[in-house]
């Protein structure tokens, strides 16, 4: 990739932003109700006169006009000023990076597991395509994939948590933490649940992206010259389709790291995982209004870094591309 056409993405990719980041803001903005509301309808005995309740919306610069604040809000974005959580009393950005933290321990394990089992599978049902096995593997692809995320863990805790009592109902602690402490096997044990759900979920996108770019494979004309001189099967997948059919999970890993993390909102409100999703959550139930638009610029940060990445990582692996740019 030329340096010309790296800088005319990258200035794409912050004019993107930049509108994004607009739309987000008017978007966040325009919801009913505002965080005030939201206290006082759900603190006992609360504030019920109206100064404490103009008092309040002070405090929290809800009474400016909506345009200030959108120029307050792209000024000190841009300043590296995320706002300060209205819930939390916290930095935005120190309260977001915790949560990010707390959703690789999981996010990171999940894509990396769902990605081998999802290329495994793939590689077998697409070198098998069109048989019984890769149609009984497709089916139970497309069921897993049919089914939310969120139903999923739903079920997960049912059966496994409550019923089986396998696992714990939710959280990442238990209660005899209080006493003695944080321990990362407690913390690992609470995190198996989640993991195995998000790494299930994870597993049918990377499949259809590996069954059908093998299957293609499978066909081409080097495939049947090299099965003519006599290798046997398991070599003619690993080094001759096998790599032409990762060309494009490759490319595409970035893309996949960023909707996981978009995509764990449902997953860790229903386990109570304290990471962004939850906080993405917990953050539209009582409109945290910074929270939420620092929440919706990492999402739209990393959508757009993924992109770029993955343009980057293809130009890379490919020369085909190289070339043309």
């Amino acid at each position: 990739m030329k340096y010309d056409s790296l800088l005319s993405r990258s200035l794409s990719s912050f004019l993107t932003l930049t509108v994004a980041l607009t739309c987000s803001f008017w978007l966040v903005h325009s919801m009913p109700g505002n965080y005030v509301e939201h206290l006082l309808n759900t603190t006992p005995g609360g504030f019920s006169l109206p100064a404490e309740s103009n008092m309040l919306k002070r405090q929290f610069d809800l009474d400016r006009p909506i345009l200030v604040r959108y120029g307050l809000y792209i000024t000190d974005v841009f300043r590296g000023d995320w706002g300060t959580s209205f819930a939390y009393a916290k930095p935005v950005t120190s309260l977001i990076g915790d949560r990010v933290l707390c959703s690789l321990t999981l996010l990171l394990p999940a894509k990396l597991f769902s990605m081998v089992l999802g290329v495994l599978i793939g590689v077998y049902s697409g070198w098998h395509a069109e048989r019984r096995r890769d149609l009984a593997i497709l089916s139970l692809m497309l069921f897993i994939n049919a089914i939310p995320s969120y139903i999923w863990a739903l079920l997960a805790v049912f059966i496994l948590a409550y019923h089986l009592n396998i696992f714990p109902l939710a959280g990442y602690l238990d209660v005899e933490a209080l006493e003695k402490g944080i321990e990362w096997g407690t913390i690992a044990y609470h995190g198996l649940l989640p993991l195995l759900t998000m790494t299930v979920c994870g597993i049918p996108g990377t499949f259809y992206l590996v069954r059908n770019t093998m299957s293609l494979v499978s066909g081409e004309d080097y495939i049947t010259t090299a099965r003519a001189t006599g290798i046997s099967e398991m070599s003619l997948v690993m080094r001759h389709a096998l790599p032409n059919a990762l060309l494009p999970v490759v490319t595409l890993i970035p893309l996949q790291i960023a909707h996981l993390l978009m995509g764990s909102v449902f997953i860790e409100s229903v386990f109570s995982w304290p990471g962004i999703g939850l906080l993405t959550f917990q953050a539209i139930a009582s409109r945290d209004l910074p929270v939420l638009q620092g929440v919706l610029l990492i999402y739209t940060a990393l959508l757009l870094g993924g992109n770029l990445l993955a343009d980057l990582c293809y130009t890379l692996i490919d020369p085909r591309v190289h070339s043309d740019a």
